[in-house]
């Protein structure tokens, strides 16, 4: 079994101090002995709040040129099976022969991986890796030669493949390339052909779906499936007098022990945004999530992922999420088309999630035949924040912490337990590794945009956003050209009140004094709304404003009309809160209300004896 860094005996680094981790290993703390023999214990909230956070992953991902990233993930697929599995001197060697580096190339660039588990780490210098002009007859050359000598299965070394590249230059009367111009050529061959041609077409099927039974996976975190759904169930807006639509939830289960690991509900359909969320989610502790929303339910999952697996949508295959999970070492692997049973884990959950909110006032249930003449948007009486409590504690209270699977013989926290910590059969693998920068990771896995800084500010979805961080890059210009530089931002679309800028000046910043650097981690800076006085909103809101206005022949114009909408919005909540139940009435006479806290409504479910979480794989 794969072992983690936080096993006992590992040492970490908190707030530039080094500590060792101490037996037993927990899933809710982590213990410490400090060099001076000082003891804590911390909760893992608490742990990746302290951890040392590195300066190097000082880029946005959008930003590193397309050469140094493939770089960069072609040396991490060269030491990858030296961090997976034992790294012996014999391994080491059989792999730099194979790969065409040297023994002491791969020791150096596990140590630099291991010291963060980010590709930053990995990556180049910017002159180191940018392509060199060559002579157009040199590079039709070394193409020819790559072809002809080294994608072929006597798997010839890198320095012969100079070394015959040169002759012909000689006599030809050209300049010979270098070996690392070569070597920037080979590197940007996929990997999938370059092991087809040069070790056979066995070798290569790694790099293709195979069909066959569902995947099982051998310890925590190894694997998570992620998949999404339409819910069956109408929400209601905050005012409680308005339906809204159904949401969608993006779910991620662990394969190894069935375990719920993340999940992210929105209105908009899903997309990498919500695939992005919904990992970052995965990887961080879970204490802030259940704080919001007042829940004190056992969830103690937390690390960076091996990998995931998901279907072929292309939702799945934009550019920002690949990156983002190469950065941070997640492999990406696709089911196989028409091969449903490679999804069955979590979409037997979702089936059984969705029958149990047939139960509820509001469903849609699966299709009008079964609705038949329910009238779903007058028994709808949850908002979006009701039903994302109720999920919570359906998903973890009821699924996570309480569900006996069948294979299993246990609950999939009781196996996810085991699994990291071990038992008196097994040993357990230890946690996975945890992010250095939490916030650094949420941003990486948030949406991005680019835009130009212009004397009022940014523009997003009409509008305006302003901080004096953003004044020195007013119209600027790339130096020795006339040409306005194009910046990178974020956002998080459940709160859009603020964007998250990408200063490329990090690092050079000065104190107000101008005697010294200011030392900073992370380089985004938070842009607020222009106006302060707007308040939050969601992307979603603003969308749906638009839409609204858009379907009654109308058009919004300006961030002065947006926002006026969305106080009329506004006003009608405060209304709602005051009014009394009454104004509840439907036409039938009938009043809808929670009667029952969320949690006792979920609890009723749970006592059916009729729906069961279905656990048969």
């Amino acid at each position: 079994m794969q072992a983690r860094d936080l096993q006992p005996g590992s040492v970490v680094i908190l707030e530039a101090e080094e500590w060792k981790i101490l037996p037993p290993l927990d899933l809710e703390n982590v213990y410490l002995e400090s060099p001076a023999g000082m003891r804590k214990f911390l909760s893992f909230a608490d742990f990746v709040r302290l951890q040392h956070r590195s300066t190097q992953h000082v880029e946005d991902l959008t930003q590193i040129p397309d050469v140094r990233f493939q770089d960069a993930a072609k040396r991490l697929d060269w030491i990858r099976p030296l961090i997976q599995g034992e790294c012996t001197a014999e391994r080491v060697k059989a792999r730099a022969k194979e790969v065409g580096a040297s023994m002491s190339t791969l020791y150096r660039l596990k140590k630099l991986y291991e010291s963060s588990h980010q590709l930053s780490a990995l990556l180049r210098g910017t002159k180191k890796v940018q392509p060199k002009r060559l002579q157009q007859e040199v590079e039709d050359l070394i193409d020819d030669q790559i072809r002809q000598r080294y994608l072929k299965e006597t798997r010839i070394h890198i320095s012969d493949l100079h070394r015959e590249i040169a002759a012909v230059c000689a006599k030809r009367g050209l300049k010979a390339p270098s070996t690392w111009a070569i070597t920037d050529r080979v590197n940007a061959i996929p990997e999938g052909l370059l092991i087809r041609k040069r070790y056979g077409a066995k070798a290569a099927s790694r790099f293709r779906a195979v069909a066959g039974k569902s995947p099982h996976g051998t310890f925590p975190l190894q694997m998570v499936a992620i998949d999404h759904t339409e819910l069956d169930i109408i929400v209601l807006d905050d005012s409680r007098e308005h339906a809204v639509g159904r949401p969608w939830i993006t779910l991620a289960i662990d394969i190894f022990s069935r375990m719920i690991v993340g999940y992210y509900i929105a209105f908009e359909k899903p997309g990498a945004l919500a695939v992005g969320m919904c990992i970052s989610r995965c990887i961080l502790p879970k204490d802030s999530y259940l704080a919001r929303l007042n829940l004190q339910v056992e969830w103690p999952v937390q690390g960076i992922m091996k990998a995931i697996q998901t279907d072929n949508a292309k939702e799945f295959r934009s550019k920002s999420l690949g990156r983002a999970l190469e950065f941070y070492g997640i492999e990406h692997n696709f089911r196989p088309i028409n091969t449903p049973h490679y999804s069955g884990h979590v979409e037997r959950l979702m089936r059984t999630m969705l029958e149990k909110l047939h139960t509820l006032p509001g469903t849609t249930f699966s299709n009008p035949a079964d609705r038949g003449d329910y009238k779903s948007e007058k028994r709808a009486c949850m908002t979006l924040f009701d039903l994302e409590k109720w999920l919570a504690v359906t998903l973890l209270q009821e699924y996570n912490n309480s569900s006996i699977h069948s294979e299993l013989l246990s609950t999939p926290l009781v196996r996810y337990r085991e699994g990291i910590v071990g038992t008196p059969d097994r040993t357990g693998c230890g946690h996975a590794p945890l992010p250095q920068d939490p916030d650094r990771l949420r941003l990486d896995f948030m949406p991005a945009f680019q835009r130009t800084v212009q004397p009022t500010g940014v523009a997003f979805n009409r509008i305006r956003y302003f901080s004096d961080v953003l004044r020195p890059w007013i119209s600027a210009k790339r130096p020795g050209s006339e040409k306005v530089i194009t910046h990178t931002f974020r956002y998080d679309p459940r709160d859009i009140s603020r964007i998250y800028f990408f200063d490329s000046a990090f690092g050079r910043a000065q104190t107000t004094d101008g005697k010294a650097p200011v030392s900073e981690v992370n380089p985004y800076r938070e842009i607020p709304f222009a106006n302060t006085s707007r308040p939050a909103v969601s992307l979603w809101e603003v969308r749906r404003e638009y839409q609204r206005a858009k379907q009654n022949g109308k058009s919004i114009h300006s961030e002065a009309e947006l926002f006026e909408a969305i106080a009329e919005k506004e006003k009608i909540l405060n209304q709602a809160q005051r009014a009394t139940r009454k104004a509840r009435k439907q036409s039938t006479g009938e009043v809808v209300r929670i009667e029952k806290p969320l949690e006792a409504i979920a609890q009723d479910i749970f006592s059916s004896p009729v729906i069961r979480f279905r656990t048969e794989d």
